[in-house]
């Protein structure tokens, strides 16, 4: 099985000519000769540093290690801050690359390779948790598979130890995990022969639809068309998304005659992804010209991603008094505990200066407790932000139902240190089109 190359459709089994595949690094560089590179990047000579440039990228999985090993060395305060320029460089462009996994094993034990193809994917997945190692337990498993999309490689996944990616938590909550089963609507769209992959994202055609309608009222009889396309977006699990997807995510779309689809008309937001799974919607432009296929659609994927953050703890929730914490700026008091028929509540006061809602909904989201002060199953908690709420101080209030009689001993948080939009570029080809007649 071969790796898919960003922008190719993706079909399971996959299998390309493997001068498709993705580049692989032909020899490991020495920490002096990454550090030359790291040098030539402030060179006064413009195609010095556009060459310093190109050579580091082209080598970024195994720079990257090197680059944080010479930071634990030490440097000249100019040198240091060239490395650490030169790491946020090639740690922004792996970021937005599609994600290769390489795993090769003969009956290892399950909960190795998991934790070796987590770690690849750059999100733990809930691979350390005790459900997952009770599900482990007794397993091995046989895999080849070198430098394949991670996307073909979750199918081998799924159909080798009965394991699939889930989209975890309510009311936005923004994590992949691996367990035992099937996530049907998830599955369909990594398996589908219909999937292009943009960077970090798997764009999945989902469905275009006609629809005729007759508007009632001061306008009675007045018809009305509507073309439709949702596309299904699935996102790396090594993106932790604030927020939702820009509406303008066609720029371009033309059917087989050349003719425009695109809409002047303001699209829905009634469909929005806010997580790493979820559909996006686009209205067209239909006349009674248009053609029987999307023969091209392109645009831009724009997001914002969090790449830094920081644990917060309150590590005794059964204390009467207030308890609060400052961490990047950001203040959190947690208010004593309160407890109604099958619900423990937590109040909550937040000052955190320079938070939009979608950083403190992220941060909201994040938010999990414990019944054991030393672990214990991690239990996510609801959380119900006004919408009329000022971000940078704000009062609110998580809680969790069917508790029981257990006292919760610790609340964690994570506070968003950087967040970052990443823009990422995708085309489509050759969608059919419904039978139109378009509304006069």
């Amino acid at each position: 099985m071969q790796a898919l190359p960003d922008g190719q459709h993706l079909a399971i089994p996959a299998t390309l000519p493997s001068s498709s595949a993705p580049a692989k690094p032909t020899s490991k560089p020495s920490p002096e000769e990454v550090m030359l590179l790291v040098h030539r990047l402030t060179d006064g000579v413009p195609a010095v540093r556009e060459a310093a440039t190109n050579s580091l990228l082209a080598m970024a999985e195994v720079a990257e290690p090197l680059l944080k090993q010479l930071l634990t060395t030490s440097l000249t305060d100019e040198t240091r801050s060239q490395v650490e320029a030169a790491l946020k460089m090639v740690d922004d462009d792996l970021l937005i690359r599609p994600t290769v996994i390489t795993l090769h094993c003969h009956d290892t034990p399950l909960k190795f390779v998991l934790m070796d193809f987590a770690s690849q994917a750059g999100s733990d997945l809930d691979t350390g948790s005790q459900g997952i190692g009770w599900y482990c337990r007794n397993s091995t498993i046989s895999v080849d598979l070198d430098r394949v999309s991670i996307w073909q490689a979750l199918c081998v996944i799924r159909e080798k130890a009965g394991m699939s990616l889930f989209q975890d938590g309510a009311y936005g909550e923004k994590r992949m995990s691996l367990r035992p089963g099937k996530d049907v609507a998830l599955d369909q769209c990594i398996e589908s022969d219909k999937g292009v992959i943009a960077g970090p994202f798997l764009l999945v055609p989902f469905y275009c639809s006609f629809n005729s309608a007759v508007r009632y009222g001061k306008k009675d009889g007045e018809a009305s068309s509507k073309l439709s396309l949702m596309v299904m977006i699935v996102a790396e699990p090594k993106l932790h998304i604030v927020g939702g997807f820009n509406n303008d995510w066609v720029t371009q779309a033309f059917d087989e005659n050349g003719q425009s689809l695109l809409s002047t008309e303001e699209q829905s937001r009634f469909y929005r992804v806010d997580g790493p799974f979820g559909p996006l919607m686009y209205d067209f432009k239909l006349t009674p010209s248009t053609g029987k296929m999307i023969a091209k659609l392109k645009g831009e994927l724009k997001i914002r991603v969090q790449t830094k953050s920081t644990l917060l703890e309150f590590d005794d929730l059964t204390k009467k008094d207030s308890v609060t914490h400052t961490v990047a700026g950001v203040t959190i008091t947690c208010k004593p505990m309160v407890k109604t028929s099958g619900w423990d509540h937590f109040p909550l006061t937040i000052v955190a200066p320079g938070f939009d809602r979608a950083k403190l909904q992220s941060m909201l989201d994040s938010a999990y407790i414990t019944e054991d002060k030393h672990g214990g199953p991690r239990k996510f908690l609801n959380n119900h932000m006004p919408a009329d709420v000022s971000p940078e101080h704000t009062d609110v209030t998580l809680d969790i139902g069917d508790v029981g009689d257990t006292n919760p001993a610790r609340l964690y948080m994570q506070v968003p240190v950087e967040v970052r939009q990443i823009s990422v570029p995708y085309e489509i080809d050759d969608l059919p089109l419904p039978k139109l007649t378009a509304g006069k």
